[in-house]
């Protein structure tokens, strides 16, 4: 009868503490989804992607944001454009708002947030050609990059390369 209740009482403290940390000390992983739209502006020495990124936590506890990248998976180098500046909005044609410089933002516990991320490139590489991308987020408490999400940008639609113009990121196809 002892050791019975040693056992329940062994494996009732073993749920809790576990239960505890699963519900508010796990340091969960960040995640995103594809974007269906992107902003892009292409000129001779420079080349600017926003993508309107929803960055969402699947833990309990904040994670910090430190930086991002958008990684071109089939460059051979693996050229990357960096995280450049935050804007507030997707441009519409003739609207150019004033952005801010990158600096590290919080995600809350269990929550999604919706950011506007500018990546850019003083060496244009995008062309017009779809690429397929990464975007790499580097977090206050990890020290590599870390994968948030992979997909096909497809800057064969940027059809005024001139202007930053918001464009769909849907396939020619559909």
């Amino acid at each position: 009868m002892t050791v019975a209740a040693l056992v329940v009482s062994v494996c009732a403290l073993t749920f809790t503490i576990t239960s505890f940390w699963w519900l508010n000390a796990r340091t969960g992983r960040l995640r995103s989804f594809a974007p269906h739209t992107f902003a892009a502006i292409r000129t001779a020495n420079q080349e600017s992607v926003c993508l309107p990124l929803v960055i969402q936590n699947t833990g309990p506890r904040p994670i910090a944001v430190q930086d991002l990248r958008l990684v071109l998976l089939r460059e051979p180098d693996g050229r990357h454009l960096p995280w450049a500046r935050t804007r507030d909005r997707l441009e519409y044609p003739g609207e150019r708002r004033a952005a801010e410089l990158p600096a590290a933002f919080p995600v809350s516990g269990l929550d999604a947030k919706q950011v506007f991320i500018e990546f850019d490139s003083s060496s244009p590489t995008l062309g017009s050609l779809d690429h397929l991308v990464r975007v790499e987020v580097k977090t206050g408490h990890r020290a590599r990059w870390r994968r948030l999400v992979a997909f096909t940008l497809h800057a064969s639609a940027i059809v005024h390369p001139g202007q930053f113009i918001a464009y769909s990121n849907k396939p020619p196809s559909e």
